[in-house]
C-alpha cells in the first residue's frame, strides 16, 4: 500500500508544478478526490461498525470511531447536499464561508477545524501506535481496554498526508487547495487502512476463539 501511495503522491506533486489544472479538476467539489474520501470514510465507518457488532456493539472505541468517520465523510459532501439537491438554510448560508450544509466551514470552526484535526491524528496516529510499540505497559493498558490501535504501516501514509497540507502553511507561508485535497484523500486511505487492519484483528480474534471452543 505504501508503495501505491508513494507513486500517487509523486504523481500529484507532479501535477501540481506542471499541470495544475489537472489537479484542480480532479479535487473540485463533487470531484474524484472528494468523492473518494468521502467513500473511504464510509467505508471505514463501516468497517468500525462492524467490529463493534463482533464486540456485541458494548466497545464504546469502535463506536467512536464509527461515528466521527461517518460524520468527516458526511461533512465532506455537506451531507449529500449536491446528491439530493436541497438548499442551504438561510441562517446557515450566513455563517458558513462556503454556504454550503456542514458545520466545518462555519465562521469560527472553519479556521480552527485543521488545527483540531491534527491534534486528533497526532494521538490516533503517532502517540498511540508509538506507544503502543515500544511501551509494554502502555500496549498492556490499551489491550485492557480494547482500544483500537492504528498499525505503524499506516503512518507512513498518514505522514505523507499531513506533509502535504503542512508544508504549504508551514513552509510556504500559504495554503494550496490542490495540495490540501490531496492530503484529505491520502488521510482517509491511511485512516481507512487502520479500520480495515481493526476489523481484521476483531475478526481473526473471534475465529481463533471459535476454533479452539470447536477443538475443546
Amino acid at each position: 500500500m505504501n508503495g501505491a501511495v508513494g507513486i500517487f503522491a509523486i504523481a500529484a506533486v507532479y501535477l501540481q508544478l506542471n499541470h495544475a489544472d489537472i489537479l484542480k479538476d480532479l479535487r473540485k467539489e463533487d470531484g474524484l478526490l472528494e468523492s473518494a474520501t468521502a467513500i473511504f470514510y464510509f467505508t471505514a465507518s463501516g468497517l468500525f461498525l462492524e467490529a463493534c457488532r463482533h464486540y456485541r456493539f458494548r466497545n464504546p472505541w469502535c463506536w467512536g470511531y464509527a461515528i466521527m468517520f461517518f460524520m468527516v465523510a458526511a461533512e465532506e459532501i455537506s451531507w449529500g447536499q449536491r446528491l439530493l439537491g436541497f438548499a442551504t438554510p438561510a441562517a446557515l448560508q450566513q455563517i458558513n464561508v462556503q454556504n454550503e450544509f456542514n458545520v466545518h466551514n462555519i465562521v469560527g470552526i472553519h479556521e480552527n477545524v485543521r488545527l483540531a484535526g491534527l491534534i486528533v491524528i497526532l494521538v490516533i496516529c503517532f502517540i498511540l501506535p508509538v506507544t503502543n510499540a515500544s511501551i509494554p505497559e502502555a500496549r498492556v493498558f490499551y489491550q485492557r481496554l480494547k482500544l483500537p490501535v492504528c498499525p505503524i504501516h499506516a503512518m507512513g501514509v498518514v505522514i505523507i498526508a499531513v506533509t502535504f497540507m503542512a508544508y504549504p502553511r508551514w513552509i510556504l507561508g500559504r495554503i494550496i487547495p490542490n495540495l490540501d485535497e490531496v492530503g484529505e484523500f491520502l488521510l482517509s486511505v491511511g485512516l481507512l487502512a487502520f479500520a480495515a487492519a481493526e476489523y481484521s484483528c476483531v475478526r481473526g480474534r473471534l475465529n481463533r476463539a471459535k476454533g479452539a471452543a470447536a477443538v475443546g
